[in-house]
C-alpha cells in the first residue's frame, strides 16, 4: 500500500500534544474543515466516531476507529474517504528538546475508479496543513490547546 507522511515540531511535550490529537472537541477547534462529529464509542484508549470534513468543495463521510498507545493513535477507517478502498495510519509523539514532534502516517489503498492522479501528494499536502494548523495553536501555549 502507498504511504503518505508528514511531520511538525510543536511547542509541547508528547503527552500534551497526544492529548490534544486524541481530544476530538479539540479537532474541530483547530481544524476549521470538520463540519460534524458523531461519537458512537470513546473511552481513555478507544474512539469510534463519524466525521464530515470539507475537501475539495464537497463534504466527506469517513468513519474511524482509533486506539491510544503510550506515544501514539493508531488509526483505521472502516468507511474510508471517498475514492479509497483502505485508510490506516498513526500519528506518533515523539520528544524532542523543544518539545515533541507528531508525525502523521498513513497508508492507503485507492479504488479502481478513485482520484489517482496527483492524489498521493495532495494527501501529503493535506496531512502537513492539519499538523501546521495543530502548530499554530501550540505557539500560544500547551493550554490553549489542552484542557
Amino acid at each position: 500500500m502507498p504511504t503518505a507522511s508528514a511531520s511538525v515540531e510543536l511547542a509541547a511535550t508528547p503527552a500534551q500534544a497526544l492529548e490534544a490529537f486524541w481530544d476530538l472537541d479539540t479537532w474541530r477547534a483547530v481544524w476549521d474543515r470538520i463540519e460534524q462529529v458523531g461519537v458512537s464509542y470513546a473511552d481513555p484508549c478507544q474512539q469510534e466516531f463519524v466525521m464530515l470534513v470539507e475537501r475539495d468543495g464537497r463534504v466527506e463521510r469517513v468513519r474511524t476507529v482509533r486506539y491510544r498507545r503510550r506515544r501514539e493513535i493508531e488509526l483505521f477507517s472502516p468507511d474510508p474517504p471517498p475514492g479509497m478502498r483502505r485508510h490506516t495510519g498513526a500519528w506518533v509523539f515523539d520528544p524532542i528538546a523543544t518539545g515533541a514532534r507528531v508525525t502523521a502516517v498513513r497508508h492507503y489503498e485507492l479504488l479502481p475508479n478513485g482520484r489517482a492522479d496527483g492524489f498521493h501528494e495532495r494527501f501529503g499536502l493535506r496531512l502537513q496543513a492539519i499538523l501546521d494548523q495543530f502548530a499554530v495553536a501550540f505557539a500560544a501555549g500547551p493550554t490553549a490547546v489542552t484542557r
